[in-house]
């Protein structure tokens, strides 16, 4: 029984430069910043940058300055020349796979070719496509759609760049004995072809596939798509609590794997999930949440930490080192799990179930933590005068740092561990 993690799950690299230049661009100054349309497809991206006050705007005419990001997807050829003329600062994170599409497109078009697009004529990128492939310009979403092509003389194909790499293998020699004067650019990105490859060879080592994705997201849904194909059950998710328990603990390998707009936050919690669907079907669900809590509340170190002070004692054979050891591992765990605490409590580097975990239970965790450097000091009594001192000293220090940590990290008012 295992859960397996597609390697090409998760962010693709247009999408994680986009993300990184819009994060740049926030470190520069308070501006206001819109985005044209969905960066992503992905509701939880889109979330976590409107925390960080960046919004959708489809009306920028009515935005008086700041700066608007042009989506990831491309920008029809029409709009782009209109918003160059408004009043704002214009950063363009068309992905640049998509943007080579539409170079070839424009080209294409100017040489006199008829453009076919193989793509979704719904989605935002294939709009763009369609723009600068001219007025001749097609679009069809497969090989059953060729023959309601018409006035093709010069047929040029090419594709979205999340389309299925065997329907465009198809649908490239379809359109060869109907035209055989077609010419073609295999414009699929590599991410995409890495992406669908994987899952294919996947397939035959798993019983089912979990897809990680937004609902609108064009290359998970091919994800989705594959998986059928390919004979296996497939459950497309947004999130973690779309996981149904019941039906999932039947299965004994899992395939994990995600779109090119999925964070890693959300795979991660959607792993963690399946392991404890999975556990609670072999009995061992609670002792694994009783472990995993444990870890979460850094309680795991005081274990550690004694047997460490222990194996030092015997290395130097040491007699007297039983309240020693006690002492020290009460003092790291207290540094552990405030330095958790305050970590948690005033950013948020991702939606992990750790950081939620200490979040709920803050005050709980401090109370213990407190606890545990007033224990460690009444230990440290019964030992050589210089311990209380040494251990005193070292909290006083501790306790200013995480003042100014506390004060660092409160006047960001944002994180930027953006995954």
């Amino acid at each position: 029984m295992s859960v397996i993690t597609a390697h090409t799950a998760g962010f693709c690299w247009g999408v994680r430069r986009a993300v990184d230049m819009v994060l740049a661009e926030l470190k520069k100054g308070d501006d206001s910043y819109e985005v044209y349309g969905e960066l992503v497809h992905n509701p939880q991206v889109l979330r976590a940058l409107e925390e960080r006050g960046v919004s959708i705007c489809m009306t920028p005419e009515n935005m008086n300055s700041g700066t608007l990001f042009l989506r990831t997807h491309g920008t029809t050829l029409e709009r782009r020349e209109q918003l160059k003329l408004l009043p704002l600062k214009i950063k363009d994170l068309t992905c640049p796979r998509v943007g080579r599409a539409l170079a070839i497109a424009r080209k294409k078009s100017r040489e006199g070719h008829d453009v076919i697009i193989l793509g979704d004529p719904l989605h935002q990128e294939v709009r763009s496509i369609l723009s600068y492939g001219g007025e001749r310009a097609q679009v069809i979403s497969g090989p059953d759609e060729i023959a309601a092509l018409s006035g093709i003389s010069r047929p040029f194909l090419l594709s979205q760049t999340t389309q299925n790499t065997e329907t465009f293998e198809k649908t490239k020699n379809a359109l060869q004995e109907k035209y055989p004067n077609l010419e073609y650019t295999f414009t699929i990105c590599n991410s995409t072809s890495l992406r669908q490859d994987e899952l294919r060879k996947m397939c035959v080592r798993v019983d089912c596939v979990v897809v990680v994705g937004g609902r609108n997201s064009a290359n998970t849904a091919r994800l989705v798509e594959i998986a059928r194909e390919e004979g296996l059950p497939s459950y497309h998710i947004e999130t973690h609590e779309e996981l149904d328990a019941g039906e999932l603990k039947e299965y004994e390998n899992i395939l994990l794997t995600a779109g090119a707009s999925t964070p890693s936050w959300s795979i991660r919690e959607v792993r963690e999930k399946l392991l404890e669907i999975q556990g609670g079907r072999l009995r061992t669900g609670k002792i694994w949440k009783l472990l995993q809590n444990a870890i979460f509340g850094n309680f795991h170190v005081l274990p550690l930490t004694f047997i460490l002070g222990a194996a030092g004692a015997f290395i130097l054979n040491s007699e007297n080192w039983l309240i020693p050891a006690m002492a020290a591992s009460l003092f790291l765990y207290g540094v552990h799990t405030v330095t958790s605490v305050l970590e948690s409590g005033y950013s948020s580097p991702s939606r992990l179930r750790r950081q939620e975990f200490i979040r709920s239970r803050r005050n709980l965790l401090t109370i213990c933590a407190m606890l545990a450097f007033a224990g460690s000091l009444v230990l440290s009594v019964f030992l050589n005068p210089l311990w209380p001192a040494v251990l005193g000293v070292m909290l006083a220090l501790f306790l200013v740092y995480s003042g100014f940590a506390r004060k660092g990290i409160s006047s960001t008012g944002k994180s930027w561990d953006f995954p």
